[in-house]
């Protein structure tokens, strides 16, 4: 019943997401692969306009206790695949920080994922398939992704709504 609860929730925060954001012309599919090797299905893929790439959102509708997920091997390759898109968003649902006692939901999610980064830097530099999307984003070397902060380039594909 729980875990029916939690699914119910995250679907409600979703739904308004998109329909808050006049998304529902923009969508090209739900549950759809981020990769061909099939590893992870993004919760959603808006159509890419004009010659751009599709981008794959995540909706993450977590309380502050779930967000040493972060920290696990499975988020981290979630992470990863999201990262090769080189076109993706995830979005945090801000109410249930705030519920929380998270005053800025915004700042809490980037700080955190900052943090996951910056302790995870070798890992991510390391990957031959997710380095391009740092070098995109202009972090051409380890040390200097050792040095990102919320107001980094890559850290505005995170947001708290």
């Amino acid at each position: 019943m729980v875990e029916s609860w939690k699914k119910h929730h995250g679907s409600k925060f979703s739904l308004q997401y998109i329909y808050d954001n006049n998304l529902v012309d923009k969508i090209k599919g739900f549950e759809l692969k981020v990769h061909s090797d099939g590893n992870f299905t993004a919760d959603m893929v808006l159509k890419g306009g004009l010659g751009a790439a599709d981008k794959f959102v995540e909706f993450k509708s977590w309380k502050t206790g779930s967000f040493s997920l972060l920290n696990g091997t499975q988020y981290k390759n979630q992470l990863k695949s999201y990262m090769q898109s080189g076109n993706f968003e995830q979005i945090f649902d801000a109410n249930k920080l705030i519920k929380d006692g998270v005053t800025n939901p915004d700042n809490f999610v980037k700080q955190k994922i900052v943090d996951m980064i910056k302790n995870n830097a070798d890992e991510f530099w390391n990957d031959e398939n997710v380095r391009p999307f740092f070098i995109k984003n202009n972090i051409q070397s380890l040390d200097k992704l050792k040095e990102i902060n919320t107001n980094s380039n890559i850290i505005s594909n995170f947001k708290s709504k």
